[in-house]
């Protein structure tokens, strides 16, 4: 893929070389044929994968746009968002009680105070790393705003599936994250990879070859 980039003044045009990266999150293992089997029964959704660039830079984009956490029927919705480093959060009460959200996270600590319906409360998440969100009324509500250190990054789906486009050629250490692992790591490094123009680069994550040992950073 060719991604153009234009400007005001005199013409010109940068063109950046671009690739996907696309594979699948779960637990795997092989038959007697060395066909993929994957183990049923593991949560493969909601995986955090993250790109960071090796050897080269890559200026990182913040969306302009807040992300939305909703309070609803007494929930976080949704549970698991992904925002990149710098973005801000909206998190509008949508419920007919009162809520409150904090966190004691280390990568942001924060309280927005006790409002009501219809109220909407930001901030601006500019560390990166895993937080835990809280409601002090309600016990029961507990969501997780993933904050990644760059705009390369994807949550899996269902199935365990995930796509990132448009990512500039070069070489990249793939990184993962997930809600079972400990709030005190923040990234696991899985492995390294080459994009190149126009080509997917298909990628298999195994869950259970993931050790977390040092924060990935």
């Amino acid at each position: 893929a060719l991604v153009l980039f234009t400007w005001a003044g005199p013409l010109r045009a940068a063109v950046v070389e671009t690739g996907t990266v696309l594979g699948e999150v779960g637990v795997f293992r092989k038959n007697a044929a060395g066909k993929k089997i994957v183990v049923p029964g593991w949560d493969k959704s909601q995986v955090v994968i993250s790109l960071l660039p090796e050897g080269h830079d890559v200026e990182t984009i913040i969306p302009e746009m807040p992300a939305v956490v909703s309070q609803k029927n007494a929930l976080f919705d949704p549970e698991v968002l992904l925002v990149t480093k710098g973005q801000a959060v909206d998190f509008p009460n949508n419920d007919k009680i009162d809520h409150n959200v904090f966190s004691f996270s280390k990568a942001k600590r924060f309280d927005l105070g006790i409002y009501p319906k219809g109220e909407t409360k930001s901030i601006v998440f500019d560390k990166a790393g895993p937080i835990l969100i809280l409601c002090s009324i309600h016990e029961s509500m507990n969501g997780i705003v993933y904050v990644s250190p760059t705009h390369l990054s994807a949550l899996t789906d269902a199935k365990g599936l995930f796509s990132i486009e448009n990512v500039p050629v070069g070489n990249y250490r793939l990184y993962t994250w997930h809600k079972a692992l400990p709030e005190t790591i923040d990234l696991v490094e899985v492995s390294a990879l080459a994009v190149k123009s126009g080509k997917p680069v298909k990628v298999d994550i195994n869950l259970s070859d993931i050790k977390p040992q040092g924060k990935g950073q």
